[in-house]
Order: C-alpha cells, then sequence, then structure tokens
C-alpha cells in the first residue's frame, strides 16, 4: 500500500479560497479520519486527493508519483460514497465485478476477486440477489467491495455511513475496522461524527474553515488539545467552557463554583504564564464530580442513558456545565448541587486566539 502525502495544497473557486495550505502526510496502511463541521473543507480535500477536484496550488502524491495532475482514473484510488451508487438491475456479484470487467480484466478472474472480496465482507450467502433485496448495511458492504476487487494503492471514504440508521452505523463501523485490520490498506475516512473518528482512526486530521486545527491519534487529541475549537469537537459530550479572570490575587471563575461567592480560590488554580488577565478554563464532564449535597448549581435537564447519566446544571449567572454521572438516579431536574473536581484536569485557553494555553 501507498501513502498519500499533500503538500501547501490549496483550493479555490474563483476569488474564495477553501483550502488554505494544507500540509498532510499518511503513512500507508494508515487509517486517516478528516473530521470537522459542515463546511470545514474535508470533503473537498478528499475529493482533491481523488482526482475529483483540482488542485489549485501546491502538490499531492499517492505513494512517489505527483498525482497532483493526474486524471482519477490513472491514481490508483477506489472511493466509496455516501450514496451506495448500486446498479439496481445487476446482482451483488455483478455489481461487485463491473468495473474489472469494464477494465477487460478476464472473467475467471473477475469471478475469483469478487468471491474471495464477498468472504472477506461476508456477501457469500447474497451474490445472487438485486439491490432491492438487501438492508442499507449489505447495499454499503456491496460499495465497499465494489473498491476492494479493484485492489487500489489508497481508498477514500465520504461519510459512507451517515444514510444507515444508528444500530447499522454501530454495525458498520465495526466491519470497516475490522476490514482495516484485515488488509492493511491505506484508507481515508471523512465524517462530521466525532465518534466514527475515534473508534476508526489511527490519525484524526481535525478541519477548520480550510486550515488543519490539529493532526494525532486519537487519544492525544482528546487529552491534549490545542486549542478550545478542538477541546470542544473531540469528546462527547463537549467539554465544558468557562470564563475566567485574575482579580486581586485569586482566579474568578463563577461558571465553576456556582457563582456562590463571586469567584474561586485563587489558591486552588494556578493558570498557565503565558495566561493574560483573562482566559478560557475548559473541563471535561467525566472529570466533575457531583456533589448532591452541595450548592450553587440548579439541575436543568436529566439525560440516563443507562450506566452512565448526563446533568445538565446552571448556575445563577446562567453559566451552563456538564457533568458526567456513572449511575442511574443521583438527581433530579430542579435539584440544587455542586461539584468538585481535581484542578490537574483544567485545561486553559486564550479567549482571543482559542489556542491552547500551555
Amino acid at each position: 500500500m501507498s501513502g498519500v502525502t499533500l503538500t501547501n495544497a490549496t483550493k479555490r473557486y474563483g476569488s474564495i479560497q477553501v483550502i488554505h495550505g494544507v500540509n498532510l502526510e499518511i503513512e500507508p496502511s494508515e487509517f486517516c479520519v478528516f473530521v470537522g463541521p459542515s463546511g470545514c473543507g474535508k470533503s473537498t480535500l478528499l475529493r482533491m486527493i481523488a482526482g475529483l477536484e483540482d488542485t489549485s496550488g501546491g502538490t499531492i502524491h499517492i505513494g512517489a508519483r505527483d498525482v497532483t495532475n493526474v486524471d482519477a482514473a490513472a491514481r490508483g484510488i477506489a472511493m466509496v460514497f455516501q450514496s451506495y451508487a448500486l446498479y439496481p438491475h445487476m446482482s451483488v456479484e455483478e455489481n461487485m465485478g463491473f468495473g474489472l470487467r469494464m477494465n477487460g480484466v478476464a472473467k475467471a478472474e473477475v469471478k475469483a476477486k469478487v468471491d474471495a472480496v464477498a468472504k472477506i465482507l461476508k456477501l457469500e450467502d447474497y451474490m445472487t440477489r438485486k439491490p432491492k433485496a438487501l438492508s442499507g448495511g449489505q447495499r454499503q458492504r456491496v460499495a465497499i467491495g465494489r473498491a476492494l476487487v479493484r485492489g487500489p494503492e489508497v481508498f477514500l471514504f465520504d461519510e459512507p455511513l451517515s444514510n444507515l440508521d444508528a444500530e447499522l452505523r454501530v454495525d458498520m463501523r465495526v466491519e470497516i475496522a475490522r476490514l482495516h485490520q484485515e488488509i492493511g490498506a491505506t484508507m481515508i475516512y471523512v465524517t462530521h461524527d466525532q465518534v466514527e473518528a475515534m473508534t476508526l482512526a489511527d490519525k484524526i486530521v481535525v478541519l477548520r474553515d480550510g486550515v488543519i486545527e490539529q493532526v494525532g491519534a486519537p487519544m492525544v487529541l482528546y487529552n491534549d488539545p490545542d486549542s478550545k475549537f478542538v477541546g470542544g469537537f473531540i469528546g462527547s459530550p463537549s467539554m465544558n467552557f468557562i470564563d475566567g479572570y485574575k482579580k486581586g490575587g485569586k482566579v474568578i471563575a463563577p461558571g465553576l463554583d456556582g457563582g456562590l461567592d463571586g469567584g474561586l480560590d485563587g489558591q486552588k488554580i494556578t493558570p498557565p504564564a503565558s495566561a493574560g488577565a483573562k482566559f478560557t478554563i475548559g473541563l471535561r464532564p467525566e472529570h466533575i464530580t457531583l456533589d448532591t449535597k452541595g450548592a450553587g448549581l440548579k439541575v436543568d435537564i436529566v439525560e440516563k442513558l443507562g450506566g452512565t447519566t448526563f446533568v445538565y446544571a446552571v448556575n445563577r449567572d446562567k453559566n451552563r456545565l456538564i457533568i458526567e454521572y456513572n449511575g442511574q438516579d443521583a438527581v433530579k431536574s430542579g435539584d440544587e448541587v455542586g461539584i468538585k473536581f481535581d484542578h490537574a484536569n483544567l485545561y486553559f485557553f486564550d479567549p482571543e486566539s482559542e489556542r491552547r494555553l500551555r
């Protein structure tokens, strides 16, 4: 398998630039996920790698080849889209082998490759069925199989699970992870779902407005975000953000103390030396301990997910905190509670640039 290297890659539509000088190296056999909100440029970047969008500036290499100006068909890639795009009049076997047949591959070789891929994807029992007789997950497996039989250097996935219901999304996520383990292919996967990114990726690329915010392994991005944006985007539910500032030798952070006495004891929190008079404090929901006998926060909404409960609480200044609780019957809407937390779990961000203060 081949890796992919982007060097100062840019994309413009007339005077509007949507991809801004992206530099990225994806190793051979790596599972790389592009993630970010709608409009961040992740699908555009994937289509540039595929050759479906022209590259306005910079270069794209697949392996040692410069493919910046190479036609999509000659790049050695296969792409799986959100839409299955299966031929309704063809069987599963015919759909999977269509591309090989169009390229003049011998009939026996086509059958051998299709049968081998069908075994990997557990499609052997469905080979004579038409797409209308398949479930959504089975259709997506056929679409993946059609790409797999071509033996590409790189697989590209553009939000392939978006059309599936919640249960099928989980099943297919497991199938794709298992497929990557079995064949060791280089895969680039686009999604807006950070849960998919966290569970599938060797490497996550977080994009925002056509710029890479941070690149790293899932747990590196989760535990060590470089910006408020990454801290808030990676993790579900999102990281809590509280305004903080220095006053009279103390740190004032009303969102963390319920606003009871106007501020938090500054002797307990020491912002980084790079912090100015104002900063943003980040704290993940699982790093907050719910104090059912405390005060200062009023429970607004309680989400019970079984073994885990998320408590949404607000203080008198309407600052909201999300608290993760392992259990079911801690509190109910309207209760007054307090919180406890380890100050070592606090993150600090510049309020203007949103960059991490270290």
